[in-house]
């Protein structure tokens, strides 16, 4: 757990039924397509849940919350957005 960090227990958790499904009907629609697009994204998402899950262990707060209290009202919108898997 030490090396693999709480981020990615969290990450893998939210591999539910929906998301299993609907990765299969992109897969069905675009085909091979989209390959460069997820190995591009998948070092960001690493680093954004693991950024985000040690802030969480270090401050018990969520990343929208700690962007809330060093920035303005409205950052945590586009962050949240941003920081957030689709």
């Amino acid at each position: 757990m030490a090396v693999i960090g709480p981020a990615w227990v969290v990450m893998m958790a939210d591999v539910d039924a929906p998301s299993v499904i609907t990765a299969g009907e992109s897969g069905a629609v675009f085909g091979y397509h989209l390959v460069f697009v997820l190995l591009v994204l998948i070092m960001p998402l690493f680093f954004i849940q693991e950024a985000a899950g040690r802030l969480g262990t270090a401050t018990g707060k969520g990343l929208a919350e700690i962007i809330k209290d060093n920035y303005s009202q409205h950052s945590p919108i586009p962050a949240g957005a941003v920081s957030s898997p689709v």
